[in-house]
């Protein structure tokens, strides 16, 4: 039991009761990392199942960011900007092409087993490219317009690659039946328009419409704050647009695991999946929902019914040492 601290304590109760803070503290640390290690242990099991280690499946999930878009470009014109973008970006596909190529050639030497074959230069840059092309790692583009959706698929198709996703994508609806075939998905925003040029022609009814047309879509959020009740932002989809309650809560779970390449071990409730669970009191895509349970590979880490927090494996610090977490008034999409 805590030692109280009253305004009548002396010194040394109040001494007495800082240290055992500092105690429980220190315990609750141990008990996270041992809660850390078993994970991991748990992942290394599954690496094993997979016939690969750690590595290899940290690799398997790895993916490559693309971002398109004025934000890169406020100080020149726009068609400039998107011409030395476009001629950047091809000229990178083309030194990734030239780097598997000599790659392939002093494959095929050591293959014949010539002795005397000298290794390339390692270059990452180009190596992660080179990945792109072999279709070893998924392409999540940050576009937000019409033209630029047509232009990056047009540029996959050129160097044969395929595009996971476009993320903010605010102009899908525009060109969603041209996108589809494509099995590009998009990782959007609800409702948030006009914060930038690329945003004006934003419409709330953008994520439902492009699902009509066969686009896979997944909500998502810039805000720290809003990232947090995603649940509440795939309710407006029923609002807008007439969604049903499954469509709208794919888009938020089964939809974005797919978008990273997770959705064999998470976002739907399935025999062999990870147990990653939240019970609500309400209809989940109620603004009147709250969360009662939440359980991590099947570990209970909230429960609403326990005192103080709620949270049975930390009190209030859910980050490594030396970190914060953010405050809900750092808001912005």
């Amino acid at each position: 039991m805590e030692p109280e601290i009253t305004p009548k304590s002396t010194k040394n109760e109040i001494l007495d009761a800082y240290h055992a803070v500092l105690k429980k503290m220190e315990e609750q640390k141990q008990a996270s990392r041992r809660e850390e290690k078993t994970r991991v242990e748990k992942r290394e099991i599954v690496a094993e199942a997979h016939g690969n280690t750690m590595e290899g499946i940290v690799k398997s999930l790895a993916e490559l960011k693309l971002a398109i878009g004025k934000s890169l470009d406020e100080l020149e014109s726009q068609l400039l900007a998107e011409a030395r973008r476009l001629g950047v970006m091809r000229q990178a596909f083309e030194d990734a092409k030239e780097y598997v190529a000599t790659e392939n050639a002093y494959s095929a030497k050591v293959a014949k087993g010539d002795k005397d074959a000298v290794a390339p230069k390692r270059d990452l840059k180009l190596e992660a490219l080179a990945d792109v092309l072999r279709g070893k790692l998924f392409v999540q583009i940050h576009c937000y317009r019409a033209d630029e959706f047509l232009t990056e698929e047009a540029i996959a198709h050129e160097y044969g690659y395929k595009i996971r996703a476009f993320h903010h994508a605010l102009e899908m609806y525009k060109v969603a039946d041209k996108i589809a075939p494509e099995e590009t998905a998009i990782a959007t925003f609800s409702d948030w328009w006009g914060y930038k040029d690329e945003a004006w022609d934003a419409i709330p009814w953008n994520a439902v419409m492009s699902m009509r047309k066969g686009v896979k879509v997944a909500l998502k959020s810039d805000s720290n704050d809003h990232i947090r009740r995603l649940n509440q932002e795939a309710g407006k989809m029923v609002h807008y647009g007439g969604a049903t309650e499954d469509e709208a809560i794919r888009m938020v779970t089964l939809n974005p695991a797919w978008i990273i390449g997770v959705d064999q071990q998470t976002g739907s409730i399935d025999v062999g999946k990870d147990a990653d669970l939240v019970l609500w009191n309400h209809d989940p895509l109620s603004t009147y929902a709250r969360a009662q349970k939440v359980y991590i590979d099947g570990d209970l880490f909230f429960d609403a019914s326990l005192p103080g927090l709620g949270t049975p494996r930390f009190s209030g610090v859910m980050h490594g040492d030396n970190e914060q977490g953010s405050e809900d008034g750092e808001d912005g999409q």
